[in-house]
Order: structure tokens, then sequence, then C-alpha cells
């Protein structure tokens, strides 16, 4: 979990409202509007086992070798 792109940081730091305008402005794969905790869609390239990684909150949706798309 060492490198995180620039636009996941930018939305870890904006409030729900935000978020849920973003979300319908289609700019990022996110779900905001009506949730308890706001999600982004992502890639993830790891190593090791993917189990550690969705121990941490990671939720898988496909594994492509070493790449995982899901949910944070």
């Amino acid at each position: 979990m060492s490198k995180i792109d620039s636009r996941l940081r930018f939305l870890q730091q904006e409030p729900q409202d935000t978020l849920t305008e973003l979300e319908g402005l289609g700019r990022f794969a996110i779900e905001a509007a009506e949730v308890p905790s706001p999600k982004a869609t992502v890639l993830l390239q790891y190593r090791g086992d993917l189990a550690d990684i969705e121990q941490r909150g990671f939720e898988t949706r496909t594994v492509a070798g070493d790449v995982a798309s899901g949910m944070v």
C-alpha cells in the first residue's frame, strides 16, 4: 500500500457532499450518494496474497494476474 494515485488521495480528502456531486458528474468511478461510506472503483497491482489486502477493506471484483479491480 505504498503508492496511492493522486486522484484517490484527492477523493480521500473530500467531504461526502462533494463526493456526491462528483458522482453525479461521472468524472470519478465512485459511489457516494445514499451510502454510509463512499467507495471508489480502483485497479490495484499487488504482490503476495490478495486476502491480506481484502482484510484491509478492498472489495475484489475481478483478478487478472497481479492486477485486481474492486472497491475501496
